[in-house]
């Protein structure tokens, strides 16, 4: 199978508001990028458990729209055991986020494949990122299943967070900033953890849409660059709330 045939979120649970402000945003949304990278907390609070006790565990990593060398994910090794990580180079366009997601597919699907498989494969992704991390994942466990229960995903401010992204609340939106809103996404069988950023006040729009239109653009100013590992490893556990969407897929999500 290609990897468009892997691209999706689920059906869509909100009808947003049409508003005129739509071409104002979608200029902003040319700048969906990934630009406050932090220093790391602490290592005492591993937010995604992860594999504690694999023979060899391998990670990949998938940077942001405007992160095509995946640089700007700090607190990564807090969600991977620390262990040494490939770095998936990839156009990490918005301008082309089609083409873009397309191309850091293929490049995960072949690192993959280039994995023995019996190793234990951790794969983190942000936002374009994530979203090229699941097609890429989702084609190579279509040809060797075998993988699915050594493979793990964190997503971070991936538009493809069922029921609260992007491609989910906004279809109209994408289209208008040149994205093609992707067919629902099935449960792979490869234990996913999705994160994201939502509270009262602020929201990461791409992962958890919420309000109208002037609140979806400024929460994604707000929140989307800090949508990444160090933010869930900084953050109080108390603060992380953690949903259950199928047997293999689950939500944390940060309250702000």
């Amino acid at each position: 199978m290609s990897v468009e045939n892997f691209s999706g979120s689920k059906e869509i649970q909100t009808n947003p508001r049409e508003f005129a402000g739509r071409r104002a945003l979608a200029a902003g949304a040319i700048s969906l990028v990934a630009l406050m990278p932090t220093g790391v907390a602490s290592a005492d609070f591993n937010a995604a458990g992860g594999p504690q006790n694999y023979g060899e565990t391998r990670a990949l990593l998938v940077g942001g729209t405007d992160d095509p060398f995946a640089n700007q994910l700090p607190g990564y090794e807090h969600f991977t055991d620390g262990v040494p990580a490939q770095r998936i180079h990839y156009p990490a366009s918005m301008l082309t986020y089609d083409n873009s997601v397309r191309e850091g597919a293929q490049r995960v699907y072949e690192a993959i494949m280039q994995t023995p498989e019996d190793a234990n494969l951790i794969i983190v992704g942000h936002s374009q990122g994530g979203h090229a991390a699941w097609d890429g994942t989702a084609r190579a466990m279509d040809e060797q299943p075998a993988r699915r229960d050594n493979t793990h995903l964190r997503l971070f401010g991936d538009p493809g967070q069922p029921h609260y992204g992007a491609f989910t609340a906004l279809p109209w939106f994408m289209s208008a900033v040149g994205v093609t809103p992707p067919a629902p996404r099935p449960d792979i069988g490869v234990d996913t953890e999705y994160y994201c950023i939502k509270g009262g006040a602020t929201n990461d729009s791409v992962c958890s849409v919420e309000g109208g239109p002037d609140k979806i653009y400024t929460d994604w100013l707000n929140t989307h660059p800090r949508d990444k590992p160090h933010t869930f490893v900084a953050a109080d556990p108390g603060r992380l709330v953690t949903i259950q969407l199928s047997p293999n897929v689950t939500a944390t999500l940060l309250r702000e």
